[in-house]
């Protein structure tokens, strides 16, 4: 049992004017207006609400509706709540949940995009519809390998398909050499998709001036793969574009389980001799080698990076007890190759 507030909630905050690590939160006034003024919430953590026993992130005086988010992170997605300050010990239950994404950071090598996390696309990436016929969506086809969330293209039974997906940007260096994966796949051995990927120094149409990939004749009903193998001349910030140019009236095309990193094949790993395990793993990630792990570097999907460990040693652990579930990348370096792997985090 609580006393009843002497103020009401205010209405959903907004936010303005994000930026990487900086916000504005905005609010309306309630009637009546709190004595002392409204406190405020910002939180990352897509599963965390406050309560009244949760401690505010800040505090406004009376007559202020607006408030400075500092120390954020970019890249990612906040949710926001507001609530006004009665009188001593009198508050107001908070408001229902606003939203806002600060902006993009590169992403860090390795950046892999799976599409599984939700049903929109995922943050930092951005689609274009150059032409006249449908946009990428979100979809998933297990009969044709294809059985959670995957970038899908679904026909136009009039025009031509010409929809272009970006992912968000990295930074590359002139003369490294550099690998692209993904699957891609159709689900008709009657209709053909029409597939290519390209990247450049812009998310737009102009910008994707390097041709990696060209699949004209996608009609094979089954999901593929391919690796690219490339290397930049220019040092600098680039993106990576899915475009599909499908004739009219076909039917679905998918892509899946992009992977951008510096190319293995500068070095050979004997994945005979290389062990990771447990995978799941809950704790402890044990691994072994026949050379010397120089260090280990675990990035979630975004490409930020959120642990590193200096192994110096053929076998070792890395800690990912303070991680949250998820699937995570595992770089691991040795004297002369690199290997990532995909590790589950219970």
């Amino acid at each position: 049992m609580e006393p009843t507030p002497t103020c009401i909630a205010p209405l959903t905050p907004t936010a303005t004017n994000a930026t990487i690590t900086t916000a504005t939160m905005n609010w309306v006034a309630t009637t009546p207006a709190p004595a002392n003024g409204y406190d405020y919430f910002a939180t990352s953590d897509a599963a965390l609400t406050p309560n009244v026993t949760t401690v505010p992130t800040g505090s406004v005086a009376a007559g202020i509706t607006t408030a400075e988010l500092s120390s954020l992170t970019g890249a990612s997605t906040y949710r926001i709540f507001v609530r006004g300050v009665c009188g001593a010990g009198d508050v107001s239950s908070w408001s229902d949940a606003g939203s806002f994404s600060t902006l993009c950071t590169n992403s860090n090598l390795p950046y892999a995009i799976n599409f599984n996390a939700s049903t929109t696309m995922p943050i930092c990436t951005t689609t274009l519809n150059a032409g006249t016929g449908n946009n990428w969506s979100m979809g998933t086809n297990a009969s044709v390998g294809f059985p959670t969330n995957a970038l899908r293209y679904v026909w136009n039974g009039t025009n031509a398909a010409n929809a272009w997906f970006f992912t968000n940007v990295v930074t590359l260096t002139a003369g490294q050499e550099y690998s692209i994966s993904y699957d891609y796949g159709n689900d008709s051995t009657f209709w053909t998709e029409k597939l290519r990927v390209a990247y450049g120094t812009a998310a737009t149409v102009a910008g994707m001036v390097t041709e990696l990939a060209n699949h004209p004749t996608i009609n094979q009903a089954v999901l593929q793969s391919n690796t690219e193998v490339f290397t930049p001349t220019v040092t600098g910030d680039y993106y990576f574009g899915f475009n599909v140019y499908s004739a009219a009236d076909q039917n679905n095309l998918y892509v899946d389980n992009i992977n951008i990193q510096v190319s293995l094949n500068a070095g050979s790993f004997d994945n005979n001799t290389f062990s990771a395990y447990p995978n799941p793993v809950k704790d402890m990630l044990n691994l072994s080698f026949t050379q010397n792990i120089s260090d280990v570097t675990v990035f979630n999907l975004l490409g930020q990076k959120v642990l590193s460990v200096n192994m110096n040693a053929s076998k070792g652990q890395v800690d990912m007890s303070n991680l949250s579930s998820g699937t995570y990348l595992v770089k691991v370096n040795t004297e002369n190759a690199v290997k990532t792997i995909k590790v589950i985090k219970q």
